[in-house]
């Protein structure tokens, strides 16, 4: 997978004309609750995937068609007023043991911004406050996907990005999966909210200078989770220190070529964009194996 810093990238991530290159034969790991390379990469894969819309002529498959390719079966998607994702099975007879994901899709409109900036504090049914934006849109289909969760007896994993991975760290928070893994993910809630996650896995994956993992400003706002943060040089650094990730910010990243400033967006954008994550996963799990 090759690194796209182009605005393509970041706007219309469902366009990619190839999913699951790499690693596609080696399965997911469902018994781990740990972070796990090879989960990162299929799961931020599904994260890709799921702001793919129908086949058209120059993207012949549509999602469900690449899913059963490497082993998965799309069991509902849902789609309310900009709150869109899906619940994803593994098909029986593949290379997967039995095992489901919900996985939340991004930021694609305008009104979807509008959950984003709306950043007023609300209560929630658990500890502290939360994101008003991110808690109704989460509302919208919550109800419709409980349901669904609860008929299901196989281990539950969550992933998104964007927006897509603030509305999965709402849902792990209320209906905790064996573990979430999210990419590019906002502030959520309050210090109080981020504490309910001391005892559940949720990975939290940014990208160097992704602007959007430092939205919205604390002091109100904190993140959630173990941060595994990708450096500069593309390298994954499990919480680091503040200071450690800011002077990291300030080093040319590898991936970003400064002569195409006019073509490419602005790193801080580019690093957001779903692909260059996938990338890096990919990268990530050849190294996890060498260590």
């Amino acid at each position: 997978m090759e690194f796209d810093n182009s605005w393509q990238g970041v706007t219309v991530p469902g366009d990619g004309t190839s999913y699951f290159e790499k690693h596609r034969n080696v399965p997911f790991d469902v018994a781990s609750t740990r972070y796990s390379a090879i989960n990162a990469w299929w799961l931020g894969e599904m994260s890709r995937l799921i702001y793919r819309h129908g086949a058209t002529r120059k993207l012949p498959l549509d999602r469900r068609q690449i899913l059963a390719e490497v082993g998965f079966i799309e069991r509902e998607m849902f789609d309310v007023d900009g709150t869109q994702g899906a619940i994803i099975e593994s098909a029986p007879g593949s290379i997967h043991p039995p095992m489901g994901i919900l996985a939340f899709r991004g930021s694609e409109e305008f009104r979807d911004w509008l959950t984003n900036i709306n950043s007023v504090p609300v209560p929630w049914e658990g500890p502290g406050l939360v994101h008003a934006g991110f808690r109704r849109a989460l509302n919208l289909v919550w109800e419709e996907i409980e349901g669904l969760l609860t008929t299901m007896t196989v281990p539950l994993f969550y992933t998104g990005h964007s927006l897509g991975a603030a509305l999965a760290t709402i849902a792990a928070a209320r209906k905790p999966p064996r573990a979430t893994y999210t990419f590019g993910g906002p502030r959520v809630g309050d210090a109080h909210f981020a504490n309910t996650f001391e005892m559940r896995q949720l990975y939290r994956i940014v990208n160097n200078r992704d602007v959007v993992a430092t939205l919205p400003p604390p002091p109100i706002f904190r993140h959630a989770g173990e941060q595994h943060y990708v450096s500069s040089g593309g390298a994954m650094l499990v919480n680091p220190s503040l200071a450690i990730v800011d002077t990291d910010r300030l080093r040319k990243d590898a991936t970003y070529d400064d002569q195409r400033l006019l073509i490419q967006a602005p790193q801080f954008i580019a690093d957001h964009a779903p692909v260059n994550y996938v990338a890096h996963m990919e990268r990530l799990v050849i190294r996890a194996a060498q260590m």
